[in-house]
């Protein structure tokens, strides 16, 4: 069986019981996303070359297989299970889940984590607004690049703990470089957007999802 008949063959995320795999902040989120399949064992694994095998293995079973697409094209895939590490094997590194959200002109929210980017998705529904997870601290000057290209404009919104005045610096250094022009949205009273699936923090979050959505319907695009 090749790899793309283990893409295939593996049950999509609405389609496994919640009870049998579920994790909080990450199974909301990546059903937002397009594409997202469950590895349930190590038996699900036969399409996979032996290389490969290890980003599963780092995370345990049962975990979630995310697809990097870009229009038809599958450039690698991220996984994410229980553990905090989220592997990543990428033959482009300029393009990550939600990239093929992206046709051109839109406003592209930069955040850390997928579960960071539950609440953006929900607060900018009905905006040419596409939320990218960078699965790290900073972008890219690839993912910049490629952003350039297709004409959209740049929110990075930064976890609110003690490097975040380094990210910000780095991340306007790496603009400035790739030529393209980002706004920095900085977030009040919680660390990042992922605090939503805190029940005590969910008020502050949601208030600060309306405060991002006003600040992207402000920009010049609109």
């Amino acid at each position: 069986m090749g790899f793309r008949d283990f893409y295939s063959l593996l049950p999509l995320i609405d389609q496994v019981d919640p009870y049998r795999f579920y994790v909080k902040g990450y199974t909301e989120a990546l059903k937002l996303f397009s594409g997202v399949r469950v590895v349930l064992d190590e038996g699900w694994l036969n399409g996979v070359p032996p290389d490969l095998q290890d980003y599963f293995f780092r995370v345990k079973f049962p975990c979630y297989f995310i697809p990097i697409f870009r229009d038809s094209n599958c450039f690698g895939f991220v996984v994410k299970g229980f553990q905090k590490e989220t592997p990543r094997f990428c033959t482009n590194n300029k393009y990550l889940p939600g990239c093929e959200r992206i046709h051109g002109g839109e406003v592209v929210v930069l955040v850390e984590g997928i579960k960071d980017s539950y609440l953006p998705f929900l607060a900018c529904k009905g905006l040419p607004v596409v939320v990218i997870p960078m699965l790290t601290a900073i972008p890219s000057k690839d993912l910049l690049g490629f952003l350039k290209e297709m004409g959209c404009s740049l929110v990075f919104v930064p976890d609110n703990d003690v490097y975040k005045g380094d990210h910000v610096s780095r991340f306007y250094e790496l603009c400035g470089k790739v030529g393209v022009k980002g706004f920095v949205f900085e977030l009040n009273g919680i660390k990042d957007f992922g605090d939503f699936f805190v029940s005590e923090s969910r008020g502050w979050v949601l208030g600060e999802g309306k405060r991002l959505r006003e600040m992207v319907k402000g920009m010049s695009i609109f």
